[in-house]
């Protein structure tokens, strides 16, 4: 029987949260979040350690300079030798992501990602956390993204809340009305 790698990069990730959810805070969390980006962009990384003739002393070191260089602690080291004794290890970054997704979960904390076609300065995004704030009864982390594609405005987003003021929704709104009307 085949197991997606998204099902058990979740299995380990639930033990580990399990394990460890004392020990977790927002800044590593970050880090953690910066390690899963390195070895997302980095594939060729996980080739290195997965070669079969480089002995386990020498994946190990490399392992342990990586998360050195993440400042990360045993507990994350431990996990990365978990996974490359398993030869799992090409799935630490989804492991990773999905133990910042049930660790929020757990901790009853919504990520919002605010979009918007420009930079924001401080003031405006204040005001956007105190927008998120008012319509959720969660605790709430907002990742700011700049997108230019976005047509003069702002995306509010998380799992479960969409909210969207600019140009590009409301020239999509036009279309479908116009679609509506010739009954397409």
């Amino acid at each position: 029987m085949f197991v997606s790698e998204n099902v058990i990069a979740k299995k380990y990730a639930t033990a580990f949260v399990n394990l460890y959810i004392n020990e977790l805070t927002d800044l590593f969390l970050g880090k953690i979040t910066a390690l899963a980006s390195f070895f997302k962009k980095n594939r060729y990384a996980y080739v290195y350690v997965r070669i079969p003739t480089i002995p386990r002393k020498v994946k190990v070191e490399a392992l342990d300079k990586i998360a050195s260089a993440f400042k990360l602690e045993t507990e994350i080291k431990k996990l990365m030798y978990v996974l490359l004794d398993s030869d799992r290890i090409s799935i630490l970054d989804k492991v990773l992501n999905y133990i910042e997704v049930i660790y929020r979960i757990r901790k009853g904390i919504e990520v919002f990602k605010a979009i918007s076609s420009h930079g924001l300065n401080e003031d405006e995004k204040d005001k956007v956390k105190i927008f998120i704030q008012n319509n959720t009864k969660h605790k709430i982390v907002t990742k700011f993204l700049v997108d230019e594609r976005l047509l003069i405005g702002l995306r509010i987003q998380s799992n479960d809340f969409l909210w969207e003021r600019s140009v590009e929704k409301q020239l999509n709104d036009i279309k479908k009305f116009m679609l509506r009307q010739a009954g397409l």
